[in-house]
Formats: structure tokens, sequence, C-alpha cells
């Protein structure tokens, strides 16, 4: 770091100029200790909800500053960082287990191949067995951002044959959901395994050393133009209040919002165990529309919730 007598400031010098003072004390670093992990995890989501609402394409890069009380504040949204194989983004990509090749591999990709707004169509990495949307830019930083700890955890958007179990194991390891809720949440894998994106059925899986930690499956409701369903979002028990749930859900809304949807509504139980649920809703800006007396069950009534998805294209 740089001694008391400087501003510690990251200009051209401590980026690019090799034989000065400030470059030589501005050293990169992505390790992080293991009480950093929820804050960085804070970071991702807020670099996610910069990604939404300036509308974000192709590539970008959130710059943040931190604070003594670790409050983060937003230096710059940069649309257009420097993509020398020696500049941030690049090494940020290579942490990530980028190459730089495949990095801009990814953008021209994307490029090329970017439909219209609504398409959930998707590319594989046939390697890592990551999978993107064509019209979702894939950012390096990103990627890094979402490691809470090794290995990484990293999105990935199409069902595989081994999420059939996978679903039923961690629907199961919640302890809210009886067998046949269980039974349900698996048939809407294998109908889009079955039908692909004729089913109508999205996923958003989020993974850890290819172990599915947490997922969320929705799609556009029937005779609606633009109103969509959250059918599940569930995270397993081991990974807890660590910030993934919002992280799914604010990717979800994400593509919902990319594929021109303007509307988002969640079911849930009105029972007391579901309080930590309706609460969790309720921050992340859903609001409750109706509540069906004795839906489910005499005492057990149908909460639900909904939210609009600010129209940033105008």
């Amino acid at each position: 770091g740089y001694d008391n007598s400087r501003f510690r400031i990251v200009d051209y010098a401590a980026k690019w100029d090799d034989k000065s003072y400030e470059y030589h004390h501005t050293p990169r670093c992505f390790d992080f200790p293991a009480i950093d992990q929820s804050f960085l995890t804070e970071l991702s989501t807020i670099a996610i909800q910069c990604w939404q609402v300036f509308g974000l394409e192709g590539y970008a890069r959130i710059d943040f500053r931190v604070d003594d009380n670790k409050r983060p504040w937003i230096l710059e949204v940069n649309t257009n960082p420097c993509l020398s194989p020696d500049a941030g983004f690049a090494a940020a990509a290579e942490y990530a287990g980028l190459p730089f090749a495949d990095v801009v591999k990814r953008i021209l990709d994307n490029a090329i191949s970017r439909k219209s707004p609504g398409s959930f169509r998707c590319l594989l990495d046939s390697e890592k067995h990551i999978i993107e949307p064509q019209n979702r830019a894939y950012s390096p930083l990103l990627a890094a951002g979402l490691k809470l700890s090794d290995p990484k955890i990293v999105f990935r958007y199409n069902p595989l044959q081994k999420d059939i179990e996978d679903v039923r194991q961690l629907i199961s390891e919640t302890g809210f959901f009886n067998p046949g809720e269980v039974n349900v949440a698996v048939e809407l894998v294998e109908e889009r395994l079955t039908k692909g994106e004729k089913s109508d059925y999205h996923f958003v899986f989020i993974e850890q050393d290819n172990r599915l930690i947490g997922y969320s499956c929705f799609g556009l409701i029937p005779c609606t133009v633009s109103s969509y369903d959250l059918y599940w979002i569930a995270i397993h028990p081991d990974f807890k209040r660590k910030g993934l749930g919002r992280m799914v859900l604010n990717e979800t809304e994400r593509l919902i919002y990319e594929s021109n949807g303007t509307r988002i509504y969640i079911e849930t139980s009105q029972r007391s165990h579901y309080s930590g649920t309706r609460s969790f809703y309720e921050q992340c800006g859903y609001n409750v529309t109706s509540i069906l007396k004795d839906f489910y069950a005499l005492g057990d009534g149908k909460v639900i919730y909904s939210k609009t998805l600010a129209d940033k294209r105008a």
C-alpha cells in the first residue's frame, strides 16, 4: 500500500507505469478472509442490480469503494472496461478460470448471436458445463464475485439429467415440502428436459463444484402477455444466510426482465412455518396481492405476492 504522504488513488501511473512507486504499491488481490465472504456476496448482488438498472449488454465492470464501516459505494458503472490482456478485467477473468482468449471469444459470440430480447436460448460451455443465455453477457468479474470459497460458485441455466435427482434431494432437504410437492418440482425439470423451451419452464441453477446448492424455476403465465410465475426457489440448508437466495432471485428477475416480462407472481403458505419465506419475499420488494383463506387446508391460506419490474427500456 501507499505511505501516509500519498493519496490512495489508483491513477494512470498506478495502473500502467511499471516504473512508478504507485504501480508497485498497488497490488491486485483476489483472496479475502472468510469473514469477508458474506460482504463479497453483497457486492456481487449490487453489481448484478447495477447490470439490471442500467440495462447493460455485452460486458461491463462495476467499481466500488468501501468505507471503514464496510459500506460499499458505487464508484463507476464501466460499460466498456479496458480489454487489454494486462488490465484488471482480464485479471479477474483469469482468476475466474477464463483465459483471455476465451473472454474475447465469449464477448464476440454474445454480440454475434444475440437475438431478440425475449430469447432464452442458451450456449453450452462443454468443458465446464456452464450454460449461459445468449442475451446474457458473461461477466468474469461477477463470476469471481460469486465465489464464496474454493471452489467457485457459478450459475447454470439449462437442466441436466442429473438435476432430476439433485432437485429432488435439495427440495426434500429444505424440510418445507411434502413428498407430493417434491414430485411436482421434479416433474417440472423432467418436462423441460423432454420438451425443451416449449415447456416454458426456465431455470436458474447455482452450483458449487458441480453440486446443486440452489435453484429457481419460472415461466410465462399462460394467456398473459408479460406476467411470470416464480414456481420454485430453494437454497440448500447448508448455504442459508449467505445471500444466495437473493442472488438467485435477482438473476431470475433479470432474465424475466430481458424477456420483456413486467410482473412476477409468487405463491406461498400462510402458515407460521413459512414466515421466514414471506419475510424474504417482502425484503426483496414483493408485496402481498391477495390472501386466499384456507386454500391449502383449514387454517392454511395461500399468500400471493407480486412485484412490478421497472421498465427501463423507454
